[in-house]
């Protein structure tokens, strides 16, 4: 704090000029009233904003010390990334979101995969019922191959029914294969079952 020689106020203190981060530099002290022109008013106003004071009563940033100021906005620089830094940073986020991707593309197909060979279980599980309940009523079983579509969740699909002789005489071997075209080679399921010709009529 640096004192003014000035006369004493009328509470017996002196005018003192203090230097603070924020305030006016000088300040008059309470009780007395400020006689001071408004062109000095104004720059010591000014002032004010420019003036850093350190604990130790040195100033440390301002207009009034250009030297001091230069000093202290070179020392507390901040060093950003460089281009290398920031292009190795965008490699190491784009590999980790692909990998993201392709496990996430890979789960979606799996499951759609399980969704279409659940629904041709379903269709082919039917297929197998009817031919159960036709050889309950005809008591005859079947002799030829046997194909056809069948409506499902949405979408056809195709199937073909496969008679298969057994070592047991009486018994034949069921085979319903599902197909999403019907020209397809490959079936999506295949389901075997067994029926019999000894029901009662």
């Amino acid at each position: 704090m640096i004192q003014d020689k000035t006369p004493p106020a009328d509470n017996g203190q002196p005018f003192s000029r203090v230097a603070t981060p924020y305030w006016n530099i000088w300040q008059a002290p309470v009780g007395r009233a400020d006689k001071r022109s408004p062109a000095v008013l104004r720059f010591l106003a000014r002032a004010s904003h420019s003036l850093r004071i350190a604990p130790s009563g040195q100033p440390l940033l301002g207009s009034l010390n250009p030297e001091l100021s230069s000093g202290w906005s070179t020392s507390t620089r901040l060093r950003g990334f460089t281009l290398i830094e920031v292009m190795v940073a965008v490699l190491i986020v784009g590999l980790a979101v692909s990998a993201l991707l392709v496990q996430i593309m890979s789960y979606t197909d799996s499951a759609s995969y399980l969704r279409e060979k659940t629904i041709a279980h379903w269709v082919a599980l039917n297929q197998l019922e009817l031919e159960r309940i036709a050889n309950r009523q005809t008591n005859r079983l079947l002799d030829k191959e046997k194909t056809g579509k069948t409506e499902m969740a949405n979408r056809e699909w195709f199937w073909r029914i496969t008679p298969k002789k057994t070592g047991a005489d009486g018994f034949i071997q069921l085979d319903i294969a599902v197909y999403f075209e019907e020209d397809d080679t490959n079936s999506l399921l295949t389901l075997t079952g067994y029926v019999d010709e000894f029901h009662r009529r």
